[in-house]
């Protein structure tokens, strides 16, 4: 059975972000709204669970759920797509099985670099930071991109044989004073942030 290859997680990654993105990666010409919105006001979030999943992250709203198979060398993968979409920002979770994952650390990191690669395809955009990280133990990258007109933040996550997409897309229109980007900031940590695992029932 052939390991999932860096080009394969590529394409895989673009069908699944451009898949609920498609839409909000044209340019737009916006009114800046005032500060104050719904999604900055923390009374507004709540936890959303996954149970088959296993996650739970915080979110301004329900999303809507999305389920579909892409082709790759390992054979027909599902993969399944949270997504919310307000004025302000399109915030998205997907996680896909592989049927069997690199071991080794360069493996791994071939498999994050693949879901960086695939979000920056999302918005056309440019990659302006990359960081790793880890979530009990799970390893992880935390990215940002730039694109013509949006801005997109990412973490990445390996969890065994699952790889979790967590990312949140703006406007870069919508931000244009301090204290909008300071509340856009807030916003951003509050989403990414409170991604959490949940423990497999026996």
């Amino acid at each position: 059975m052939k390991r999932p290859d860096s080009y394969s997680l590529l394409l895989l990654c673009v069908v699944i972000a451009q898949s609920c993105f498609a839409q909000d990666t044209k340019p737009q010409t916006v009114t800046p709204p005032a500060p104050q919105t719904a999604e900055s006001n923390p009374k507004t979030w709540k936890e959303f669970a996954s149970p088959e999943g296993l996650f739970s992250i915080l979110l301004p709203g329900s999303p809507v759920q999305q389920t579909q198979q892409v082709g790759s060398p390992a054979g027909p993968l599902d993969y399944f797509a949270y997504t919310l979409q307000t004025e302000a920002h399109s915030y998205f979770v997907a996680y896909v099985d592989f049927p069997e994952v690199p071991d080794d650390a360069r493996g791994v990191k071939r498999i994050l670099d693949g879901g960086r690669d695939g979000a920056i395809a999302t918005i056309n955009g440019r990659l302006i930071s990359e960081g790793d990280l880890s979530l009990k133990g799970m390893p992880g990258r935390a990215i940002t991109v730039e694109g013509a007109s949006q801005l997109l933040k990412a973490r990445i996550y390996l969890a065994e044989l699952r790889l979790y997409l967590v990312m949140i897309v703006a406007n870069k229109n919508l931000s244009p004073s301090t204290e909008a980007s300071s509340l856009e900031s807030a916003t951003v940590e509050r989403f990414l942030g409170s991604f959490k695992l949940m423990k497999r029932k026996k």
